[in-house]
């Protein structure tokens, strides 16, 4: 990665986005004026078998340098990529999925046992370590456990599904907003203790330097248990998420093409035919401990091998944008039978550079070392890095109908690269996120929305006509069934029917030690400032069975006739 590209994205400056339409993908400084094509000519690379380049490749290091290959891009506008076949065998689920397992037990799998206790030791721990046994919730602390975490999870499902301004409105007995289930579910108090102590680490086991240490072992072992259950079809696709977060962080991002512009960034990988996110890595900073060289592949080039290394070797093919890709790594995924596909970056080391004019649908293809650059005019230049390509130009509709001609390796980017997108676009609705000012606590909840929307990906593979909103459903309603109800205590009858309905008469107040002749602030002119000019008026007068302070004219019939006082 070129430095101005890499400072780029550590100051979250990436205005480069590409845009899934295939059209609006970096801008060329060429003009629309006609260019003159180059002379065709076969391309040395057409009659290079794959096989005997990888066989003739030396076995490569991850940290060894591609500036020993010999870049010698050649005008190839018959490109033809030598692609070995995808064994589709070894792709599926890796246990037996029954169609009989529930909502609840397919999100189990993921967010497993292991998972579970990490955050209920720590919760405890950490509760233990800071809670002020003085205050009136912390007295009544009971140690959390799976129930109690299981029911605060299904809470937080049931609050993205029903949204209100506040989340103590879920507990609120006013009919606006009264929402028995959740106090029956768990009562508001412990929701809140739960909510305050969680935590997934020991701060006193804090690594110096680790920036991510908070949520490291939970993170990791959660995505560990969605590598373990799926091994990936032929297509796999590479790309970021922003989790909004506006706190203060270290590695705090700002991205203005994202949905939301300010958060935590990460990289996922995503198995195409399923939607699964096989494996996520958390940002931390430039400097993050990666097994590949950043100064040779580019920390896009870095983070895309980290991500891909358990899927190697296998002839799979990778998509991802320009942020990712290069020459460099290109050849490096061919040398271990892997496959790349992508936008390229204007700049990029060491690849090819299109004509200076080019005018609207021109198309110029160049070739080297089986690696294929392709340069097609829209609107703007569209580069586009393939080693699984050959050269062809496609049909497509556009929305008015129109038919447009486009380098198929373009359309099937458009169409193989959405994952991280839609799953993301998924997961937006009805997530279990909520506003915070920890930062760890975010993460665990887009953990936790990874979990639901991974369970959901298998149960839907079993239930082809499976709705997000009903599996989430269906999730609350097992977990109910599981640990039952909790019966709230019936609240004491309103004084409003003895105020309507008792016989009243008026006295005079008791004397105090300051009003020998008992004035009090009168009950009725005191919700009625406005009316007063401000003021409250005070009288000598009170109820004699209510022991409120009225004015015998009119507040003292006003207290007494009226429902909604």
């Amino acid at each position: 990665m070129e430095s101005e590209d890499f400072e780029e994205f550590i100051f979250g400056e990436e205005v480069n986005f590409d845009d899934l339409n295939g059209s609006d993908i970096e801008t060329d400084s060429s003009s629309d004026s006609d260019s003159e094509p180059e002379e065709d000519g076969p391309s040395p690379d057409d009659a290079l078998d794959l096989a005997s380049f990888i066989a003739s490749a030396p076995a490569p290091t991850p940290t060894q340098a591609s500036s020993n290959v010999d870049w010698d891009w050649i005008s190839s506008p018959n490109h033809n990529a030598p692609v070995e076949p995808f064994n589709n065998l070894t792709s599926g689920w890796t246990r037996h999925l029954s169609s009989q397992e529930t909502e609840l037990e397919m999100f189990l799998l993921l967010f497993s046992e292991d998972c579970r206790n990490i955050c209920i030791t720590e919760t405890n721990k950490y509760a233990d370590q800071t809670g002020d046994c003085t205050t009136k919730r912390w007295s009544k602390w009971m140690d959390l456990n799976h129930q109690d975490l299981t029911k605060f999870l299904a809470i937080r499902m049931l609050m993205g599904i029903n949204k209100k301004p506040d989340m103590t409105k879920y507990w609120s007995r006013d009919a606006m907003f009264h929402f028995p289930i959740i106090s029956k579910i768990l009562p508001q108090d412990r929701f809140f203790e739960i909510q305050k102590y969680l935590h997934f680490s020991d701060n006193n086991d804090y690594v110096q330097g680790d920036r991510v240490f908070k949520t490291r072992t939970l993170w990791e072992t959660c995505t560990a248990n969605f590598s373990s259950l799926l091994n990936p079809h032929k297509k796999i696709s590479i790309d970021e998420s922003l989790i909004l977060h506006k706190g203060r962080l270290y590695f705090h991002q700002f991205i203005p093409n994202k949905r939301s512009r300010f958060g935590i960034k990460t990289f996922s990988i995503v198995d195409e035919e399923t939607g699964f996110i096989l494996n996520s890595i958390i940002y931390s900073e430039k400097n993050q401990d990666l097994q590949y060289s950043t100064k040779e592949y580019g920390y896009g080039g870095a983070i895309v091998l980290e991500l891909a290394r358990p899927y190697l070797n296998n002839f799979h093919h990778i998509y991802c944008d320009n942020f990712f890709t290069s020459p460099n790594l290109a050849i490096y995924l061919l040398q271990q039978k892997t496959y790349l596909c992508g936008t390229l970056r204007k700049g990029r080391k060491n690849a090819a550079i299109p004509p200076s004019r080019m005018r609207r649908g021109d198309v110029e293809v160049f070739s080297s070392n089986s690696v294929m650059n392709e340069f097609w005019r829209d609107k703007k230049i569209v580069r586009m890095i393939s080693t699984t390509h050959s050269h062809e130009m496609v049909d497509v509709r556009k929305r008015d109908g129109t038919i447009v001609k486009k380098p198929k390796s373009l359309v099937d980017y458009n169409n193989s690269a959405r994952g991280i997108d839609q799953s993301d676009m998924q997961m937006h609705f009805n997530s279990v996120k909520r506003k915070t000012r920890k930062w760890y606590k975010k993460l665990f909840f887009q953990l936790i929305d990874m979990c639901f929307f991974n369970a959901f990906k298998m149960y839907k593979s079993l239930h082809p006509h499976a709705k997000f909103l009903d599996f989430q459903l269906n999730f609350i309603r097992q977990v109910v069934a599981l640990y039952g109800l909790k019966e709230t205590t019936i609240p004491a009858p309103s004084r409003d029917l003895e105020r309507l309905v008792a016989r009243h008469f008026p006295a005079h107040n008791p004397p105090t030690k300051g009003k020998p002749h008992g004035s009090r602030i009168c009950h009725v002119c005191s919700q009625n400032k406005s009316k007063n000019n401000g003021k409250c008026k005070e009288t000598r007068y009170q109820c004699d069975i209510c022991k409120v302070a009225l004015c015998i004219v009119p507040c003292f019939r006003i207290y007494h006739t009226l429902k909604n006082f």
